[in-house]
């Protein structure tokens, strides 16, 4: 079986078929219900899966993947653990670049699914910067997926925002921490297509 018909063949197709992350209504305030959105239920136990995923299928895609080149990436955590997962999946090398302050949980899971992880500096900017001179250096090595300047982030969580839209039919607003904001954008671009006037 050659590369292509293995990543095919991949259980990250079971990102597709998979139940709805869960929505548990937690209060209510003036009226008005409030739910949370529980992504812990995504196979790497986070959010960020729907990223990595999308980021690497649609490199696949642009033939930008290859058995030679390691993915890498820097990250505070929890991207980190999604492309460690993801790549893991599709049998891919995976380095991951986190500062000084990455915390001990973070390290053990990204090195637990088979990642690397070099610590650099003491924000995620040095890793970027670090990551930079690496490829400079050897850009046949490195298979750079910079999920913070990366359209395919921000797209991947359209399905986010759908599956909101299918659970919560009225809603009417959506509200979010923001990291990277790739995930604000994704669900903020389906609602503003669909419901234009939900306050994000």
């Amino acid at each position: 079986m050659n590369q292509a018909e293995q990543v095919h063949k991949a259980p990250l197709n079971l990102m597709d078929s998979r139940p709805k992350t869960p929505l548990f209504r937690f209060d209510r305030y003036r009226d008005i219900d409030l739910f949370i959105k529980f992504e812990g239920a995504n196979p790497s136990l986070c959010l960020k899966t729907r990223s990595a995923v999308n980021i690497l299928r649609k490199m696949h895609a642009r033939n930008e993947l290859s058995s030679e080149k390691t993915v890498i990436d820097a990250s505070s955590g929890s991207f980190g653990g999604a492309l460690a997962w993801a790549a893991g999946i599709y049998g891919y090398k995976c380095t991951i670049v986190g500062s000084e302050k990455t915390v001990p949980e973070a390290s053990a899971l990204i090195t637990s699914l088979g990642a690397e992880i070099i610590k650099v500096g003491s924000v995620t900017r040095h890793g970027y910067e670090y990551i930079v001179d690496l490829i400079a250096a050897n850009p046949e090595q490195w298979a750079y997926t910079d999920q913070l300047n990366n359209p395919d982030n921000a797209g991947a969580y359209l399905d986010l925002g759908r599956e909101n839209h299918e659970q919560l039919p009225n809603v009417v607003a959506v509200v979010a921490s923001a990291g990277t904001g790739g995930s604000l954008c994704g669900v903020a671009r389906h609602f503003k297509s669909e419901k234009p006037d939900t306050l994000i």
